[in-house]
């Protein structure tokens, strides 16, 4: 098996991994009655992904909405995260580690000052994409997002065929292809 190939299987398990545990967590809010803590929760990871608040404010916000779930096995898949020190730069790098995997991801990426729209269509895409295959188009969806995902590093060309597939793929969504060329074009045209 290729490298890539190996690399997409580590993907598809951590994404599957991750969508359970976010599905648990949320469960078992909405179960005790904290609904406000489910976009609590969200918002915390987004902005962890997006390194909009330090370590230390997403450290606090997941354990204390991680505690109203009363599990204490949510609290341990979180642990290398909640528990870990931020003192050092390699503190902090570790801790980011962590949360990336628990996560699902592979890294975080600072935005610019014009992040709040990548932001909301980085959260809008996937969810739109999600609704339009719906569980009948589970593997479109993960085709979908795993190509909208790649981190791989691609020269211009590549880039370019990658937007194009996208945007085939999502052609039977035209808000989706609206979309993706509003988040392409923040992304080209950052501000700092």
């Amino acid at each position: 098996m290729d490298k890539v190939a190996m690399d997409h299987e580590t993907l598809d398990r951590d994404m599957t991994r991750s969508e359970a545990l976010t599905a648990r967590v949320e469960s078992k809010l909405e179960e005790k009655g904290h609904t406000d803590a489910v976009k609590t929760f969200r918002t915390a990871l987004q902005d962890f992904m997006t390194e909009i608040v330090p370590l230390a404010e997403t450290q606090t916000i997941l354990e204390t909405t991680i505690e109203l779930t009363e599990d204490k096995s949510v609290r341990t898949e979180f642990a290398a995260f909640l528990d870990a020190p931020l003192d050092t730069p390699e503190q902090q790098a570790t801790a980011r580690a962590a949360l990336c995997q628990i996560s699902g991801i592979e890294f975080t990426m600072p935005w610019p000052k014009n992040h709040k729209v990548v932001v909301e269509l980085l959260r809008k895409i996937p969810e739109t994409a999600g609704k339009h295959w719906g569980p009948a188009g589970r593997e479109n969806f993960r085709s979908f997002v795993r190509m909208f995902s790649s981190t791989a590093e691609r020269s211009p060309a590549e880039e370019t065929k990658r937007r194009k597939d996208l945007l085939e793929m999502a052609e039977p969504v035209s808000d989706l292809q609206e979309m993706l060329l509003k988040l392409w074009h923040a992304q080209d045209n950052p501000v700092w």
